[in-house]
């Protein structure tokens, strides 16, 4: 039997697809046996008699709604590849009509008998390269794509046994991964809150970053199937997901060729949209293993660690505390069977002197290594607790980006500043502002790093006008109809504030911000700076209930940011803190009385879609004084030349050579 059926023709990989193959088999192979063989015995004795008893969850094995069948559908996104059995998304989309009531009877066959059919879980597994020039089969993850119908089918059994859990109030207010509502901005906010208030008592924060090896690749299947029908997900439903591991079953795709197929014994299906669910279900009882006195508090709540999926971080006011708390996150992995990479887990001491405190933790007899910095979910943490790493680490990332995207629009001609502005917003403005709402008060009260912030996008208004770089920004951001970066980062401020305090969808977060001392903490005092300055400050002590439409106020808000900037530049006051901040390469203030002259609504100048080549540069350096007339260049002399005696020299009018001047002669010539 052949190991490949050849398609056609291309190429992503030098490698055998033998290697590849074999590398993606060994992730789900059970090899590891370091762990509690007696609590492994007990467990499967448990399954045992659970599966013996297994009694029917009734809201949970209720008829599949056809209604559920149509949402389903709905909610399916357009574009996505197709799996082993060909069908697409936009396939099932297009015959919803005629597929509706076939598709419900197949779901609802499933759900009764329990079975999950074996092509809807066969996955097909595209290696995607981790670096630039793999050249080992360890330098590729894997794509699993799946069968769309199977998809459909997966996202019902998700949303009832999701609906259901939220009810047992599982996962726990400490896992905010895969959460809807939840943001990964949230627990850096809430260990920002703990880093200040230890702070304030004059202690240390001992932290300890846990990394976990291929965590969902290693998920003891029994040990899931326990906590499963602990939580009361039972009958048919439970019977119809144990179906879809036991049948699933995936092929490599490899320079066009299809692999034999293989099982893996451990492990969550990749590119199933249960099993991010089905993760935090099995990690969510970490937290009870955890026993110590010396916890921090958010409110009266503890919070030994917060998580978001796999990423944790286990916290102690104490490094007995701990070391204590690490002991049990060790016996919880030896446990369940996961394991801890202690090579790439962290300890970072929080302290205000911001120094690497040494201190020896152990996990598993290993050592771990003390920092004085740490990547905790995209933002870089210093031991200071200053997130001013995270800034630059942001920039640098962000300039890439825009690099690229300087370069591949090098060679297009007619290039729409539109499509120029969507890239940019698209690619690079979501990087600079990443977690903007856990760092932004250190933007908003410091000129430096707003400098760190603007700067890209006045570098790609300039690019895009072709000035140079000494010209000033408000007045380049106006030409473009563009508004300053640091408008977002006080919106989005606003926005967390409100949503903790209203929704309350995660209540560690809003505990968090509760108990932020006001007015000493920066991050609450730029908030309600920002409120008043909008003219909105009354809603900071406001009583604010369920029935607040928020949608409604953050639309009103973000219209008066944008109406006060306005309204600072229409003044041109270059003394209001708005325009001090943006220009911080202003040498004068009357450099621009021309340009407020003829600029009378803030938006993108429509000479910039009409005109091109020579013209449009030639108005544009008119009109933004990047020009050589003596109006501008007089200035800059030494003495500077008095306005009344920058007089043209071309002709004998004796009058100011400036930018009315010249226009007036434009004019002139035109009608003649």
């Amino acid at each position: 039997m052949e190991e490949f059926s050849k398609a056609d023709k291309g190429k992503i990989t030098n490698l055998k697809p033998s290697e590849l193959k074999d590398h993606f088999s060994k992730i789900g192979q059970d090899t590891d046996d370091n762990f509690d063989s007696e609590f492994v015995n007990q467990k499967l004795l448990e399954l045992k008699k659970l599966e013996k008893e297994n009694s029917s969850n009734e809201i949970l094995n209720e008829d599949i709604k056809i209604d559920e069948v149509h949402k389903s559908i709905s909610k399916a996104k357009s574009g996505k590849s197709e799996g082993i059995d060909g069908i697409t998304n936009d396939i099932i989309k297009a015959l919803k009509i005629p597929l509706l009531p076939i598709i419900h009877k197949m779901f609802n066959y499933c759900l009764k008998t329990g079975s999950f059919p074996e092509r809807w879980v066969d996955g097909l597994v595209v290696p995607l390269p981790k670096i630039k020039n793999p050249s080992s089969a360890d330098d590729f993850r894997g794509l699993t794509i799946t069968s769309a119908v199977g998809k459909l089918f997966i996202s019902i059994i998700t949303t009832r046994i999701t609906k259901y859990l939220d009810s047992v109030s599982i996962p726990s207010p400490y896992q905010s991964g895969f959460r809807k509502k939840y943001k990964t901005t949230d627990n850096i906010i809430i260990l920002k809150t703990i880093i200040n208030k230890c702070f304030k008592k004059k202690k240390y924060l001992y932290a300890c970053f846990i990394d976990l090896n291929k965590a969902f690749d290693r998920v003891w299947r029994e040990g899931l199937y326990v906590k499963l029908l602990n939580l009361g997900i039972s009958g048919n439903i439970y019977k119809t997901i144990k179906s879809m591991f036991d049948n699933s079953k995936s092929q490599v795709k490899v320079n066009n060729n299809l692999s034999n197929s293989f099982r893996n014994e451990i492990g969550l299906m990749q590119g199933n949209n249960l099993s991010p669910l089905l993760f935090n279900v099995f990690i969510d009882d970490l937290v009870s293993y955890i026993e110590g006195k010396d916890i921090p508090n958010v409110g009266n709540y503890p919070v030994p660690c917060l998580m978001y999926a796999d990423d944790m971080v286990i916290l102690s006011e104490t490094k007995e505390g701990l070391q204590n708390s690490l002991d049990c996150v060790d016996k919880f992995c030896h446990q369940w069977r996961l394991k801890i990479n202690s090579t790439k887990t962290k300890i970072l001491v929080f302290n205000k002197s911001g120094r690497k405190v040494y201190t020896k933790f152990y996990i598993n007899n290993c050592e771990l290594e003390n920092v004085c910095h740490y990547n905790y979910l995209g933002v870089s943490l210093q031991a200071s607790g200053s997130f001013s790493k995270g800034i630059d680490s942001s920039t640098d990332k962000a300039l890439t980006a825009y690099f690229k995207i300087v370069k591949a629009l090098t060679n297009i001609d007619n290039r729409s500043i539109d499509v120029q502005f969507k890239l940019f917003d698209s690619l690079v403005k979501p990087i600079i502002l990443y977690a903007c709402d856990s760092w932004g008060d250190t933007v908003i009260s410091n000129k430096k790093n707003i400098v760190k912030i603007e700067k890209l996008q006045l570098n790609l208004c300039k690019h895009i006008l072709k000035l140079h770089s000494k010209s000033t920004n408000s007045v380049v951001l106006a030409e473009l109809g563009r508004f300053p970066l640091f408008l977002d980062i006080k919106y989005r401020l606003v926005k967390t504030w409100l949503e903790a305090r209203v929704l309350k969808d995660n209540p560690l977060l809003t505990l968090a911000i509760n108990e932020m001392n006001f007015p000493e903490n920066n991050w609450l005092c730029n908030v309600q700076n920002t409120l008043d300055e909008a003219g909105m400050g009354y809603i900071f002590t406001a009583d604010l209930n369920d029935s607040f439409n928020i949608n409604s106020f953050l639309s009103k808000f973000k219209t008066r940011l944008h109406d006060n900037y306005i309204q600072s530049w229409k003044q041109h006051d270059f003394k209001s803190k708005t325009l001090q901040n943006l220009n911080f390469n202003m040498s004068s203030n009357t450099k621009h009385d021309f340009y407020y002259q003829i600029k009378t609504n803030y938006c993108k100048e429509p000479y910039l879609d009409m005109l091109n080549g020579k013209s449009k540069q030639q108005l544009t350096n008119l009109r933004l004084c990047n020009h050589d007339l003596l109006v501008q260049t007089g200035r800059y002399e030494r003495p500077p030349i008095p306005h009344d005696q920058r007089i043209c020299t071309k002709c004998n009018l004796k009058e100011e050579e400036n930018e009315t001047r010249i226009f007036c002669y434009i004019v002139l010539i035109t009608n003649l």
